[in-house]
C-alpha cells in the first residue's frame, strides 16, 4: 500500500476510459460501413459489366437490325462509367472494343492499348487475334497468336 492509502497494482495496466472505448467502437462501425459500401459498389460494377456483355453478345450472336444493334451499343455505353467505378481490370475496355467500337481502326487501337497495359494477359492477346482474323489482318493475327502462344504453349492453332 502506498503512503496515500491507495493500492497500486504493478502487473495490471490502467484500462482506457469510456471515451476511448466509445471512440474505438465508432471507428470499427465506420470501417465496417466503408467495407459494406465498397462491396456494394463492386457488386454493382460487376452487374453492369455483365449487362454490357449481354448486350454485346446479343448483337453478335443473333441477327438484329442496325437500329437494335445501335440501341444496344448506346445502352452499353451508358453502363460503362458505372461498371468502371471499382473495376480497374481491362474487362470493361475489352467489352468496349469488341462490342461497342464501330470503327475497326479504333477497335484495333483500343485492343493494342489494353495489351500494352497487360502484356502478360493471354486472354487479351487472344481477343486481338480474333479481332485481326475478323478484319482480315493476317499479319496482326500472326503477331497476336505468336504472343498468345508464347504465354500459353497449349493454345490451339488459329482458325
Amino acid at each position: 500500500m502506498a503512503a496515500t492509502g491507495h493500492r497500486v497494482s504493478p502487473s495490471r495496466p490502467a484500462s482506457p476510459g469510456p471515451g476511448v472505448r466509445a471512440g474505438v467502437r465508432a471507428l470499427i462501425v465506420v470501417l465496417c460501413l466503408a467495407g459494406a459500401v465498397a462491396a456494394l459498389v463492386a457488386h454493382r460494377s460487376e452487374r453492369r459489366l455483365n449487362e454490357i456483355r449481354e448486350l454485346g453478345l446479343t448483337t453478335v450472336e443473333r441477327r438484329v437490325s442496325a437500329a437494335e444493334r445501335e440501341q444496344a451499343r448506346l445502352d452499353a455505353l451508358d453502363l460503362v462509367s458505372s461498371a468502371r467505378l471499382l473495376n480497374p481490370d481491362s474487362d470493361v475496355d475489352v467489352q468496349m472494343a469488341v462490342f461497342l467500337d464501330r470503327d475497326e481502326a479504333q477497335r484495333a487501337a483500343r485492343l493494342r492499348e489494353i495489351t500494352e497495359r497487360e502484356p502478360e494477359n493471354v486472354f487479351l492477346w487472344f481477343v486481338r487475334l480474333r479481332n485481326a482474323e475478323r478484319t482480315g489482318d493476317a499479319a496482326a493475327a500472326q503477331r497476336a497468336y505468336a504472343r498468345a502462344r508464347a504465354l500459353d504453349p497449349r493454345l490451339p492453332p488459329p482458325r
